[in-house]
C-alpha cells in the first residue's frame, strides 16, 4: 500500500472510502 503521509490527514475519509470499495471489489472478484 502506498502511503502519502502529508496528504493522509486531509483526504483520509475519501481515501478510506476508496480503499474499502477496492477491498470489497477484490474480495468479490476472488470469490467469483
Amino acid at each position: 500500500m502506498i502511503v502519502v503521509a502529508p496528504y493522509w490527514g486531509r483526504v483520509d475519509e475519501r481515501r478510506m472510502e476508496i480503499i474499502q470499495k477496492v477491498f470489497i471489489y477484490s474480495i468479490l472478484l476472488n470469490a467469483a
